[in-house]
């Protein structure tokens, strides 16, 4: 309770440093006391406590940008889409690359004999570098259906966007561990091709949970549902053009 009180949405998109900070602290308290409780299920707890303690805050600021979106939209200022939205677009990726850090230090500090409690995380690198690997066309498709799956689970489940994220980032961050790690035993491409597919699947959170919040202010009803769809339709065109970037990449190095 006293860390998640500790930062409020009207301050949150001020100081990124502090919001990084908040962050990285969360990741570090929530990963210390589930090694310390739960031992081999340590990550996947720690992600449920990290989203515990952010749920709050993320639908929020995800609120805020619901209703910035519809008020701009209203009165005309579509065409000043990341404008608008960057000071939350730089907190949520503040939140990302803080959970980020947070995983790759404890994969990289803890000893080898304790990585078991990182299984869940491998199990997704390994999904994910099975991708790689696939056909690009077969690689994108597959991409889409979790980037459609992850807008889905963020719109349905409006705290579903602390999950998302903190999942995506964990990932992320274990995989930046194996590499600081053992670069020859793991690929640095493979860390260059996963990451901008983890940033869709972020992008696609973001964009859910922003339509969450509309729907739940609004309705589906009237010019509000219309407003708010025309900035999320843009924020998942953006995750998409991330996942096209990862084919052209795929193309290039593999």
């Amino acid at each position: 309770m006293v860390l998640e009180a500790s930062l409020s949405a009207k301050w949150a998109e001020k100081d990124f440093l502090r919001d990084f900070f908040f962050a990285f602290l969360i990741g570090c308290v929530a990963l210390t006391m589930s090694h310390t409780l739960f031992n081999k299920s340590a990550s996947i707890f720690a992600i449920a406590l990290i989203s515990v303690a952010t749920v709050t805050l993320l639908t929020k600021v995800l609120g805020k940008e619901e209703k910035k979106a519809y008020l701009a939209a209203k009165k005309g200022y579509e065409g000043r889409f990341l404008e608008e939205h960057e000071p939350a677009i730089q907190f949520l990726l503040t939140y990302f690359f803080a959970i980020v850090c947070v995983f790759a230090m404890f994969y990289f500090v803890l000893p080898p004999s304790a990585h078991s409690i990182f299984e869940i995380q491998f199990e997704g690198i390994s999904e994910l570098s099975a991708l790689e690997q696939a056909h690009p066309i077969t690689s994108f498709a597959s991409n889409l259906v979790i980037l459609v799956s992850t807008f889905i689970v963020a719109l349905v489940f409006g705290g579903g966007i602390a999950f998302v994220l903190t999942w995506n980032a964990s990932v992320a961050g274990v995989l930046l561990g194996m590499v600081a790690l053992d670069p020859a035993g793991n690929s640095p491409i493979l860390l260059l091709l996963i990451l901008p597919e983890l940033l869709a699947y972020h992008i696609a959170g973001i964009a859910g949970g922003i339509m969450s919040a509309g729907i739940t202010r609004h309705g589906i009803r009237g010019k509000a549902f219309k407003y708010i769809t025309r900035d999320v339709s843009k924020l998942i065109a953006l995750a998409v053009v991330n996942l096209v970037f990862v084919v052209v990449l795929q193309r290039v190095f593999m």
